[in-house]
């Protein structure tokens, strides 16, 4: 990815106004260059005030991130601990009893344990300045899910308080 990083969406704002109520922009795919497209991402700003365009569209890669570390832990590709600085701690027990419901399911093929999380896109609102409400959609194998999630400001940093798949 040459000079590219995925957990930013930095350089990629240049086309953008503050005033602007929705963004539409295209992160590099985390598996490289030759990957097809990227993930399209599309953010929608209630009041742009709230919170500028940068912080909007690093917001937006985050809860990517997010989405794709939560598919990890469901399926057991990583441990729990891996989300508990992201995660509040509700929606982290939630997680994990969702993993173990998972994992016992004797439906599941092995090989899709093994498969990457690979996202599609994003739309995400921000609600207020505390508040960044998303859905991104992930790959995974042959399979699409579909995941909710909410990131609310506490003290100095960005919380995810929702994370929901489908």
């Amino acid at each position: 990815m040459k000079g590219k990083e995925p957990d930013s969406a930095a350089g990629s704002n240049s086309n953008f106004n503050e005033e602007d109520m929705a963004l539409s922009f295209i992160v590099p795919n985390f598996y490289g260059e030759n990957a097809e497209g990227g993930v399209r991402m599309r953010v929608s700003r209630l009041v742009p005030k709230d919170i500028g365009v940068q912080e909007s569209m690093d917001l937006a890669v985050k809860a990517c991130r997010l989405a794709c570390l939560g598919a990890d832990v469901i399926r057991g590709r990583l441990p729990g601990r891996m989300l508990e600085r992201f995660v509040s701690d509700d929606s982290l027990d939630r997680i994990m009893y969702f993993s173990q419901l998972i994992q016992g399911d004797k439906h599941e093929g092995p090989l899709h344990r093994h498969m990457p999380s690979v996202p599609t896109y994003l739309f995400g609102t921000v609600v207020n300045h505390d508040c960044f409400d998303a859905c991104v959609g992930l790959s995974v194998g042959y399979d699409d899910y579909r995941v909710s999630l909410v990131l609310r400001r506490k003290g100095g940093r960005w919380l995810c308080t929702v994370l929901d798949f489908g």
